[in-house]
């Protein structure tokens, strides 16, 4: 367990705006701050979005809200920080990442806030899509609000978060921490790579640290089909999806829809063209199309240019490719309300290969030949990996300061699939042949993108990491709930390169093994 901290109780009455005058902060003009008392505040925190802790009842909390509005000379934008500072106060100072295109100030974050500190809008306000910001005009990128979130904001939400604790209560932290998936992991370890002073420990769940591959792989299968002229009913990708599960569910030793190890699920989808199955779009029975193998088979061995060469991983085997863990159309998802399938893209997919890739509003996927898509895919990872690239192999200046890291990423991820972060776990090794003394990675078998899935929420990693960072108690495996199995079953992540194995005397027995 984590040290269990001196509460730390300050009078309500300072909950003014006189008791923040502006923080000096380099290159950043202030131009408003609220504060303002929160009493008898309770609400439910669920674990689906309070990345890496269990879900939380709050009850009665009382905090001050302190609000800062800056912004940067001649950019012309307003950043927002928000931070909630309760009473009393555990001492431990925590800054909350964002999800998609935002900073971290969104409706999902202020859950989050009720166990936290603090978080920016990344001067973006509450907009999930980049249209309103990503173009100054067409063929022109705004590089000072993709600056913002790529970076420059985390740098500032964290010198100002300690700035408003010092001030109210007349200490800084004992411990600092970062939290956040997806859009969040990324910022985590791009902290860690560019500001290695800020934080003692890091949670950065399926972080998207190669941003431009990820997410222009996200169009991959749409290309794909769009080359082949051809796309599939859902419901035969889903039907692929069942049998992959079928076929590999069993080789690790117990029969419970999760597949504890897809690396080695090795499965072919042309081996069922042909199959007969009911199609739940159709409510008739169909045969398994060449068409939707095909597309099955590409998507999971990943982009690839016009002459089969590699461009971006796809995600394992038994990770869904018609619907997200959000219930929206997933990267290979087909719009058959006519009764004639069409391309659907996945939005987050267009918006980068759009605005960013071609930089222009009206861009049409349906016209792009897979030349092209190559093309793009290499140039815009080549123009932004300095500005949005998290993926920076050398962490001696994190090492140096003696803070932890720790990332966990879902097998069944299809939107930013797992291998990335495999691939760079992997370098930080070959490059710090100490790498685990303060940085571990786990896998999350049954696990989607941050959450969702048959494998249950990793609840257990955020108390790891304070054990860590307080204690010195370096992380092994770290237990996870299964509540969809009868029983519920507490099974293990395994740090990697470990990899998790059933009992073949007791299969409600999990450990972790090379």
């Amino acid at each position: 367990m984590a040290l269990q901290l001196d509460s730390i109780t300050v009078s309500p009455s300072l909950c003014t705006a006189s008791t923040f005058p502006y923080p000096s902060v380099f290159g950043v003009e202030f131009v408003a701050i609220q504060a303002n008392l929160v009493t008898n505040y309770s609400t439910y925190v669920s674990d689906l979005y309070y990345n890496h802790n269990p879900e939380l009842w709050v009850e009665n909390a009382t905090f001050c809200n302190v609000t800062l509005t800056y912004t940067h000379p001649g950019v012309n934008d307003h950043v927002i920080v928000e931070s909630w500072l309760p009473i009393p106060w555990n001492g431990r100072f925590q800054a909350i990442g964002g999800g998609g295109w935002t900073g971290g100030r969104t409706m999902q974050a202020y859950q989050s806030l009720a166990d936290a500190t603090i978080t920016t809008d990344a001067g973006l306000g509450f907009d999930e899509f980049p249209n309103n910001w990503a173009l100054l005009s067409p063929g022109n990128v705004n590089w000072q609000y993709l600056d913002n979130l790529g970076s420059k904001s985390l740098n500032e939400q964290a010198i100002i978060g300690k700035y408003l604790v010092n001030r109210f209560y007349s200490q800084p932290p004992k411990y600092s921490y970062f939290n956040g998936c997806s859009q969040g992991g990324r910022q985590g370890v791009q902290l860690a790579q560019r500001y290695p002073e800020h934080y003692d420990g890091i949670a950065a769940a399926a972080p998207g640290m190669y941003w431009s591959q990820f997410f222009q792989a996200m169009v991959w299968p749409q290309v794909v089909m769009n080359e082949l002229g051809e796309y599939p009913y859902p419901c035969e990708l889903d039907y692929l999806q069942q049998r992959v599960i079928q076929k590999c569910d069993a080789e690790d030793g117990l029969v419970d829809g999760i597949i504890l190890d897809p690396h080695n699920c090795r499965f072919n989808p042309h081996q069922h063209v042909g199959d007969s199955f009911q199609c739940h779009n159709t409510n008739t029975t169909m045969r398994l199309s060449r068409t939707a193998a095909t597309v099955a088979q590409l998507f999971h061995d990943g982009a690839r240019d016009e002459k089969g060469r590699f461009l971006w991983y796809g995600p394992h085997w038994g990770a869904n490719l018609t619907t997200t863990i959000f219930g929206t159309p997933g990267m290979a998802a087909t719009n058959c309300t006519s009764g004639k399938c069409e391309s659907l893209p996945f939005p987050y997919g267009i918006f980068w290969t759009g605005l960013f890739g071609v930089k222009d509003p009206q861009f049409d996927l349906s016209k792009m030949t897979r030349a092209e898509y190559a093309r793009v895919f290499r140039l815009s990872a080549h123009e932004y990996a300095s500005m949005y690239g998290s993926d920076n192999p050398d962490l001696t200046l994190f090492q140096e300061s003696g803070a932890k890291m720790i990332t966990y990423h879902g097998l069944l991820d299809d939107i930013c699939p797992t291998r990335g972060t495999e691939q760079y776990y992997n370098e930080v090794r070959r490059l710090h042949s100490n790498a685990s003394s303060f940085y571990r990675y786990y896998e999350v078998p049954g696990v989607g993108h941050c959450a969702g899935g048959p494998g249950g929420i990793p609840t257990h990693v955020f108390e790891s990491l304070r054990n860590w960072v307080e204690n010195g108690k370096a992380p092994g495996p770290i237990p996870i709930d299964v509540p969809r199995l009868p029983p519920s079953q507490t099974r293990v992540l395994c740090p990697y390169p470990q990899k998790i194995r059933v009992d073949r005397r007791n299969n409600t027995r999990f450990y972790c093994s090379n």
